[in-house]
C-alpha cells in the first residue's frame, strides 16, 4: 500500500503538536498533545524523539490519563533496543496503573524483562499473574490471546529456571497437561 499521503499528514500533525506545545504551554490538553506528538513521531520512525516525548509526558503530567500508555511505549522502546533494565523500569511503572487496559500487557512484558535479566522466579510469578488476570477477563479475545502467549512462554521460563516440579504442579492445576509435555521437550532439547 502507498502510505505516502499518510506520512505527509503525520508530518503536518507533528508540526501542529510542536506548535501547540511551544506557543500555548497553558493549553488545557498539553498532555494529550504531548502523547499524540510522541505517537506521530513513532509512526514516522523517529523512535528516539518519540521516546523523549513520552518521557516528557510522564515527567510533566504524572496524573494524565495517557501516562500508563506512555510508560508502556517507553518500555517498548527500551525492549526493542535490548535494554532490559530500561524496559523493566518502564513496565514496572506501567503496572502501577492496575485499572488501565494496558495493565495485562505491561505485566506480560515485565515478565519477559525479568526473564531477560535472569530473574526467572520473578518472571514466572509475573506470567502467572498474567494468566490469572486473563482468566478473570474470560471471553475477551485480547485476554485469551495474551493468556495463551503467557502459558506458552511459561514453558520456556520453567524450563530455563529448571523448575520442573513447580511447572508440573502449575500446569496440572490448570488442566494444561499438553504444556507439561512441551516443557519436558524443551528441557530435553536444552540438555
Amino acid at each position: 500500500a502507498d502510505n505516502s499521503g499518510s506520512q505527509e499528514w503525520q508530518i503536518s500533525s507533528i508540526k501542529l503538536y510542536r506548535n501547540i506545545l511551544k506557543n500555548h504551554p497553558t493549553y488545557s490538553r498539553t498532555d494529550q498533545a504531548t502523547f499524540f506528538l510522541g505517537s506521530a513521531l513513532q509512526d514516522t520512525g523517529k523512535l528516539d524523539d518519540a521516546a523523549n516525548a513520552f518521557k516528557r509526558l510522564v515527567k510533566l503530567y504524572p496524573t494524565s490519563s495517557y501516562v500508563p500508555d506512555a510508560y508502556v511505549l517507553i518500555g517498548e522502546y527500551y525492549f526493542e533496543k535490548d535494554n532490559a533494565f530500561g524496559a523493566l523500569k518502564a513496565y514496572l511503572r506501567a503496572t502501577e496503573f492496575k485499572d488501565s487496559d494496558k495493565y495485562p500487557f505491561a505485566l506480560y512484558k515485565l515478565g519477559w524483562c525479568y526473564y531477560n535479566v535472569g530473574e526467572y522466579a520473578k518472571g514466572i510469578d509475573t506470567m502467572k499473574m498474567v494468566v490469572d488476570i486473563s482468566n478473570a477477563q474470560a471471553g475477551e479475545a485480547k485476554a485469551i490471546q495474551l493468556q495463551e502467549e503467557a502459558l506458552k512462554d511459561l514453558v520456556r521460563f520453567f524450563a530455563d529456571a529448571d523448575a520442573m516440579d513447580e511447572a508440573i504442579e502449575y500446569f496440572t492445576k490448570l488442566g494444561k497437561k499438553d504444556l507439561i509435555k512441551a516443557m519436558l521437550m524443551q528441557l530435553a532439547s536444552t540438555y
